[in-house]
């Protein structure tokens, strides 16, 4: 209902004059209605721990007055800081370098048998005897060798971690690939934040992976131990 301003009778909202005395009404003005945005929380509750929004002056839970304006903007950057770090914790903390004993049972058990396997045949060739019969010699000789081998290259292929700091991704990630290439290494999956490198021939086979996890301000090798603290020296000289 709308209130004419001269005789203060009733009338519709929606006519242009008023019905008793007839005096024209000034149109209103249309109210936009503005979007609902989502609630954006950015600290908590000194007294009771409850998550405030960003914009709020007094806690919803238990009824005291928060801080000053100044105070509330730096909860609201802070939280989204907070966020951001935590995701890059999450994304770190999945890392983890492949173990020396790792390294070690899969390079033993990739390379016994096959040695076993070829010693038995060229001895029983250059021997005219039976390879049934230097099965079993080879088979001892085998697990010999990859013993020997996987303690071997266990101390050079076996996973870890370095830290590297970086001020700018962008160019971190076009300088990496490039000294990846020189090792002999390939891109194989690459999102933003993490980067994956597979070994070619020229870097061996049997290396294994190298995984980068870019943050804001610094990025997380795990791969061989040779291979990372090389390539971590290059960039940080």
């Amino acid at each position: 209902m709308r209130k004419c301003e001269k005789c203060g009778a009733p009338n519709p909202a929606n006519i242009s004059e008023c019905y008793s005395c007839s005096h024209p009404f000034v149109a209103q003005p249309e109210q936009s209605v503005q979007p609902r945005l989502p609630t954006q929380y950015g600290g908590h509750c000194s007294h009771c721990g409850k998550s405030l929004p960003c914009e709020a002056n007094f806690c919803a839970s238990c009824g005291r007055e928060l801080q000053s304006d100044h105070s509330r903007e730096v909860r609201q950057q802070t939280g989204g800081q907070r966020g951001t770090l935590q995701h890059d914790a999450d994304l770190m903390s999945g890392l983890q370098p492949r173990s020396f004993w790792g390294t070690f049972s899969m390079i033993a058990g990739v390379t016994s048998l096959p040695f076993a396997l070829l010693w038995s045949w060229l001895f029983a060739q250059m021997n005219g005897m039976s390879f049934g019969n230097v099965l079993s010699v080879g088979i001892w000789g085998g697990l010999g060798f990859g013993v020997l081998f996987g303690f071997t290259m266990a101390f050079f292929l076996k996973g870890e971690m370095r830290r590297i700091p970086v001020s700018d991704p962008a160019q971190f990630r076009d300088r990496l690939t490039m000294m990846m290439a020189q090792i002999g290494y390939i891109p194989e999956t690459q999102t933003e934040k993490i980067l994956t490198y597979r070994p070619s021939y020229q870097a061996g086979l049997l290396s294994g992976r190298i995984t980068v996890a870019i943050s804001s301000n610094e990025a997380v090798m795990v791969g061989p131990t040779m291979h990372v603290r090389k390539l971590s020296n290059s960039i940080m000289s």
